[in-house]
């Protein structure tokens, strides 16, 4: 249960970024001025879609097919997961981005065009 929970917080706060990031999309609309920001933001939503949805798998196949052992190891003695370190690192690496993004868009804000 609650690694589905962890795996619907990741998502959530990536859909959260995602569309801000859509959001300003279209407060700047099309103006040529704003070019390098488009093309910023569209960068960002890839980024938050290809570590998120990294972090996502890394969650479900920590323990290979046996997602049983992910919430009850008693379940199956036999059956190797991944090092918790894993898992850390990884909420670090997700978490880093996800703020710098956070924080680039929010001082996008703060200067307005």
């Amino acid at each position: 249960m609650i690694i589905t929970f962890e795996a619907t917080a990741v998502m959530t706060c990536t859909f959260g970024r995602i569309s801000f990031a859509i959001t300003l999309l279209l407060i700047i609309s099309n103006n040529v001025a704003h070019k390098h920001i488009r093309v910023i933001l569209w960068l960002t939503i890839a980024q938050q879609v290809i570590i998120n949805v990294i972090t996502l798998v890394q969650i479900y196949t920590q323990c290979g097919t046996h997602l049983n052992a992910l919430w009850n190891p008693e379940l199956d003695p036999t059956v190797l997961c991944q090092s918790p370190h894993v898992e850390t690192y990884m909420g670090y690496v997700q978490s880093g981005q996800s703020f710098g993004s956070t924080r680039a868009m929010a001082a996008r804000l703060s200067f307005p065009y």
